[in-house]
């Protein structure tokens, strides 16, 4: 088995960025890797021999690098898009909090409101009863006295 190295070490033996040889990584170019948390090891004879297939391909190497360059640039969007979905998420799972303490308290609002139309109405029923029979009573004495007037108006006459 041909010895593992890190991506600093290729980069330093081969005089290549180790960014780049961590896109070939992420992007499967060879086989003999190892990855041990977010430490990155690779395979120096299958490396070296990907590096001699990519110098005698048909295709230029600018228009490779070109595209390891676009393959690269799109991971580095696609953390960001990642990034900025969970700080979406946690924001939408904070107003999702907030919502249901809201919902609660209108909750109780409204709970307090039916409570206070209960009394407003009693209030009222019993305001209704009190004017009516003091109506009621004043009324009474008003004609009372009218007809007792009348009665006595035309007893005399």
């Amino acid at each position: 088995m041909s010895e593992l190295i890190s991506l600093g070490a290729a980069a330093r033996k081969y005089g290549i960025k180790e960014e780049t040889i961590r896109l070939w990584v992420e992007l499967e170019k060879f086989e003999g890797i190892r990855k041990r948390g977010d430490e990155v090891w690779v395979n120096g004879k299958i490396l070296e021999e990907y590096l001699i297939w990519r110098k005698t391909c048909r295709v230029s190497i600018d228009y490779l690098e070109d595209l390891e360059m676009f393959c690269y640039n799109q991971t580095t969007m696609n953390d960001i898009y990642r990034e900025v979905i969970k700080m979406q998420e946690i924001q939408i799972n904070h107003q999702q909090g907030k919502i249901t303490e809201l919902e609660k308290l209108s909750e109780v609002i409204d709970t307090e409101l039916e409570r206070v139309h209960k009394i407003e109405r009693a209030v009222i029923s019993r305001l209704d009863e009190s004017l009516a029979s003091r109506t009621t009573h004043w009324m009474v004495q008003l004609w009372r006295r009218y007809f007792s007037s009348k009665q006595g108006g035309q007893t005399t006459e």
